[in-house]
């Protein structure tokens, strides 16, 4: 991960919940896991495109996408 402000935390805690599931041969924590890594992954994302396209032209992009 980069060195940016949320980028970093969430996935180093979906990182060690899996691994953690891992350890224990548990399948339940694993998924929980994944999934925290997936959420982290997209929240990553969102926060560089929106330090790439601005917080206000960010929102008028979203404007014209969906609607």
């Amino acid at each position: 991960m980069i060195p940016i402000l949320g980028t970093n935390t969430a996935p180093a805690i979906g990182i060690f919940v899996t691994g953690f599931g891992l350890l224990d041969d548990d399948g339940a924590i694993s998924l929980a896991g994944l999934v925290i890594c997936v959420i982290a992954g997209a929240v990553s994302t969102s926060v560089l495109l929106a330090i790439f396209l601005g917080g206000s032209s960010l929102v008028d992009w979203l404007k014209d996408y969906w609607l």
